[in-house]
């Protein structure tokens, strides 16, 4: 994923977002932060929408049944994500919409900015499965002894 990432940054003009673009974000983790599932799901929307990337130097054009668009810095990421609707969860698409500052030059920064968001529920999961995995062992230890 990291590479994926760093394929997309070089690819655009990096841009910074501001608080303006955080607040969508921050109202959809207000609303979702103790679902870990959609948490996850988000994930794996943002990998998605970092496939629609550009060449350097070179605008990228999207079909999608007839649809195209053209893909470039300022992109809005709505308007990736309608023409591309099937690739992406109904969560992803109710973050991004019709919000014009959100662009595809910030993508990674509001991918960041997400990830700071879930840092905590991560963490819980991550705790979970550490529980888990202890639990297992103990079941695995007793059966040999």
């Amino acid at each position: 994923m990291a590479d994926l990432i760093f394929l997309f940054r070089k690819s655009y003009n990096n841009q910074n977002i501001n608080i303006y673009d955080k607040i969508a974000l921050y109202k959809f983790y207000k609303d979702n932060q103790n679902n870990s599932f959609i948490c996850k799901n988000i994930i794996n929307d943002f990998i998605e929408l970092f496939k629609f990337r550009k060449d350097k130097n070179e605008k990228k054009k999207e079909n999608n049944g007839g649809n195209s668009i053209i893909i470039d810095e300022q992109t809005k990421i709505y308007k990736v994500i309608e023409n591309n609707k099937n690739n992406f969860s109904d969560n992803f698409i109710r973050i991004f919409d019709k919000n014009d500052s959100l662009t595809m030059d910030k993508a990674s920064d509001i991918f960041y900015f997400y990830l700071k968001l879930i840092f905590d529920l991560i963490i819980e999961e991550l705790n979970k499965y550490q529980n888990e995995l202890n639990n297992d062992t103990k079941k695995i230890n007793r059966r040999i002894l």
